[in-house]
């Protein structure tokens, strides 16, 4: 009897053993952990984790809320234009938190394509594109947040963000935040492309060094609104000719009546050596081609530095 119950607990043993083991490997090839809820949340340390975890969080249906803890670098495969990184699940709310590592894009695409009434923000998380990429995060009719020391950079293709769709999207830079060195080649916004709803600069966050074959090497603006309360956009290029390279740092287009508010922050000309934004043809700071929809607060700001205006550095088309 004693033997037999001896061989029970070892089996017994060994199948917890087994189960322990199983469950240790799982997480450490897939790089998941937690329930995704704000005391557990999942942690992921790899494609395979991330590719799982959009998953669950498609399947998880509507009106819920995530945390993801970045626990170490990774790439991950491109989103299509059509696709969404985080499936077809709408209104939920997603909080990447980064500590300070990176994901990289590892193909053509988006590194985040945020849709369906999402709300997407990245704390201390840096998103780096790929060659030949669409972009890095596109923002259509959402609401994306970029919070503490994140940074979206290295995207060759399209711009660093690309908000669009509807009125209804919001795109937020706070804290020290960042969006630099990148190239955009389809013509419009090196660093952010914004053609509807509400982008909102705070804080000390900085849109830098990025270059754009047409206008807008920093921001490009149409049928948008811009308030800038606050941070500063420095070292952008406009390199495009011809109907192209205006606003090394803003531009604002007349398409869709955007709005430009500005009460806080730095929008560098030229002659700033590393920190001037310049452009082929005109306003080396900001383009203002023709007449915006609504008034614009910026002129009279006494926030921030000086605008040049008698150096090509701001330009009103009439």
């Amino acid at each position: 009897m004693l033997t037999k119950n001896g061989n029970l607990f070892f089996v017994l043993g060994f199948m917890l053993v087994f189960m322990f083991t199983s469950c240790v490997t799982d997480e450490d090839e897939n790089g998941i952990g937690g329930s995704g809820s704000n005391g557990d949340p999942f942690s992921v340390k790899s494609q395979t984790g991330w590719n799982e975890v959009c998953s669950i969080i498609n399947k998880g249906g509507s009106g819920k809320e995530y945390i993801i803890n970045i626990s170490g670098n990774f790439s991950v495969s491109g989103t299509s234009e059509y696709r969404n990184t985080f499936g077809s699940v709408s209104n939920v709310t997603i909080t990447l938190l980064g500590n300070n590592n990176t994901i990289s894009l590892s193909s053509s695409g988006y590194l985040l394509n945020i849709g369906n009434s999402h709300t997407v923000i990245i704390k201390d998380l840096t998103l780096k594109g790929f060659a030949a990429n669409n972009g890095g995060v596109v923002n259509n009719k959402n609401h994306f947040t970029m919070q503490g020391n994140s940074s979206i950079t290295g995207n060759i293709g399209g711009p660093g963000v690309n908000t669009s769709g509807f009125s209804s999207a919001t795109f937020i830079m706070q804290d020290n935040s960042s969006i630099t060195n990148n190239t955009d080649t389809y013509g419009g916004g090196g660093g952010v492309l914004v053609s509807s709803g509400t982008f909102i600069m705070q804080d000390n966050a900085s849109i830098s060094n990025n270059i754009t074959s047409g206008n807008g090497g920093g921001v490009y603006v149409s049928g948008a609104i811009f308030t800038m309360q606050g941070g500063s956009i420095f070292g952008n290029k406009a390199n495009g000719d011809g109907i192209g390279g205006g606003g090394g740092g803003v531009y604002l287009s007349t398409i869709g009546a955007p709005t430009f508010n500005k009460t806080g922050g730095i929008i560098y000309g030229s002659g700033e050596g590393a920190n001037s934004n310049t452009t082929m043809r005109r306003g080396h700071a900001i383009y203002q081609d023709g007449h915006l929809g609504s008034s614009t607060y910026w002129r009279n700001a006494t926030a921030g530095h000086d605008i040049n205006t008698t150096s090509n550095d701001f330009w009103l088309k009439d």
